[in-house]
């Protein structure tokens, strides 16, 4: 059944609607379009989970930063927002980390078809 049972169409995403998801490059979401094939899900995903992450870790840094601002000498909040000020540098840190060894495995290691630099 072709059509998903319903006469449905799937949007894909260079503007054509059609009963057949397999006829699509890549389709629209609400996170933009995504690419059907393997290896540009994958690619799809981690750039957005990367993003998502390195945004929140900015926002941690903004926040302990403001923490520390207004701290008005007591110490105990100044060392609180030195240590997540720190914890979110090392975690942006380890997101840089990973997509460096990602590629190093996935692209000179593995060699696998379709991640290249």
């Amino acid at each position: 059944m072709t059509d998903a049972g319903f006469g449905a169409h799937f949007p894909c995403a260079d503007g054509e609607k059609t009963s057949d998801p397999a006829n699509c490059k890549s389709i629209n979401t609400a996170i933009g379009n995504i690419d059907v094939s393997p290896q540009g899900f994958i690619k799809t995903i981690f750039e957005k989970v990367l993003i998502l992450a390195s945004f929140g870790a900015i926002l941690v840094i903004i926040y302990s930063g403001y923490i520390f601002m207004t701290s008005g000498g007591d110490k105990e909040k100044i060392a609180g927002a030195r240590e997540t000020i720190t914890s979110a540098i090392v975690g942006l840190l380890f997101i840089v980390l990973s997509i460096v060894i990602l590629e190093i495995i996935g692209v000179d290691i593995l060699r696998i078809p379709g991640f290249e630099r």
